[in-house]
């Protein structure tokens, strides 16, 4: 049994990342035998974007905060990492928490890491397969360097189990987001937003990818597309994109739309009224993408791959993939015929997440199980991943299969019953150790 109280780091430095961690880091201060330290790295540094968040939900002061800033990808990653180093140096935190797949994410992980410090990752397992993004490169490496797994949903969980994740290790834990989604639901009833800055809309947009906003003819098409959207459209314009559009001479276009109105972003409070009360929400935000389904609002998501699949199989979320021609013809398909599957899309994320995170990481340090993994090879034993022992036992609830044929192919679904099955068995946080 481990004495004293247990130190946890939260590394976090976007808008995202506060609002995701909120109900890990409430749960955090709550317990009276953990110690939260905040680690703010400043990679959002304007009030608006972050700063407004900590305040705006009441959250403590962060004990830290780095000022890093943007920059390139390799500039930030490098200040981030040098900044970083030094806190947790100091600190000796018995565990890191990071969250997602920003740059602040890979730096807290790498840091922490070679620290010696054990690393939780949370939205662990997340996947668009797409090498192309920075925040699928960010996801991996995360992952890879971690040694506690906090899967959102069964889909992330059996990804990092199929990469070789050990298998106590994975944790079902919930979507944060659902916690702050509902948390503030009454809140929420009870905003008004300002008519004046506001209006009225149909449609919430919000675009910030450098696959969509990096790109002149990308952004242009999507601006032409929204433009020919038949409803009014409301636009929280982000910092990059904004410049973008003016670096590309866009913002005429912009302006002359007459369907198109751009604002200044919101606090979270008032941007989760804003999606609550559209019809729809064009975005290329991941995150968006779950607030959407939580709230029950139609979502054209501009990209050809998602991290959340499971929005579009809950029917909330339609990918438009990269021809604008597909996102208008969809609005307007929602907008003028209201498709009742859109609208009866339900939630496939499970909450109370936050409290769960912490549960599972204190029960593991006072089992002095909070460590970083570290395989015993004596008597020539090697830790091939397709050597372990896998739990033969399964559930409907969180098992899947895989089948092998004759050369040793992996494959999800076949007919043929005499393939070879591995079964691989999911974790329940909620089932007690002997």
């Amino acid at each position: 049994m481990t004495q004293g109280k247990m130190k946890i780091c939260f590394v976090l430095g976007t808008r995202p990342e506060i609002t995701k961690l909120y109900s890990v880091m409430n749960a955090a201060a709550a317990h009276n035998n953990v110690t939260p330290i905040i680690i703010h790295t400043g990679q959002h540094y304007d009030y608006e974007m972050s700063q407004v968040f900590l305040e705006e939900l009441d959250l403590p002061e962060f004990h830290y905060f780095l000022n890093v800033k943007s920059g390139s990808h390799g500039t930030q990653t490098a200040k981030l990492l040098i900044e970083i180093e030094k806190v947790l140096s100091s600190e000796q935190p018995d565990c890191v928490i990071v969250l997602g797949d920003t740059n602040t994410t890979i730096t807290g992980a790498l840091a922490a890491s070679k620290l010696g410090i054990p690393v939780a990752h949370v939205e662990a397992g997340c996947r668009s397969f797409d090498m192309a993004m920075p925040e699928e490169i960010n996801r991996l490496v995360a992952d890879a360097i971690s040694s506690i797994f906090f899967a959102p949903s069964k889909v992330a969980a059996l990804n990092l189990l199929y990469e070789g994740r050990s298998q106590d290790r994975v944790f079902l834990a919930g979507n944060t987001v659902v916690d702050i989604v509902e948390e503030t639901r009454e809140i929420r009833k009870s905003m008004i937003l300002d008519p004046e800055q506001i209006g009225e809309y149909d449609v919430v947009v919000t675009l910030h990818r450098q696959e969509n906003v990096d790109d002149k003819t990308r952004l242009r098409n999507l601006i032409e597309g929204l433009r020919r959207i038949e409803g009014k459209i409301i636009f929280p314009i982000h910092p990059r994109t904004r410049k973008n559009l003016d670096k590309f001479g866009l913002m005429d276009l912009v302006n002359s739309s007459s369907n198109l109105k751009l604002i200044k972003p919101l606090n979270f409070l008032s941007f989760m009224k804003l999606l609550e009360d559209a019809r729809m929400i064009i975005t290329d935000s991941g995150g968006v993408q779950e607030e959407a389904v939580m709230l029950g609002v139609p979502c054209i998501t501009a990209r050809d791959t998602t991290e959340w699949p499971e929005t579009v199989w809950a029917g909330g979320n339609f990918l438009a993939g990269l021809d604008s021609d597909s996102m208008t013809e969809r609005a307007n398909e929602i907008i003028n015929f209201p498709d009742e599957e859109l609208d009866s899309s339900v939630n496939p994320f499970e909450g109370n997440a936050g409290t769960r995170i912490i549960q599972i990481l204190t029960e593991l340090w006072n089992k002095n199980k909070l460590t970083i993994p570290k395989p015993s090879m004596s008597g020539g034993k090697y830790p091939l991943p397709w050597l372990r022992k896998l739990d033969d036992s399964t559930t409907d609830e969180y098992s899947t299969t895989l089948l092998f044929d004759g050369q040793g192919r992996g494959q999800v679904e076949s007919d043929n019953q005499t393939e070879k099955k591995v079964v691989r068995r999911l974790k329940d946080p909620t089932e007690n150790e002997e």
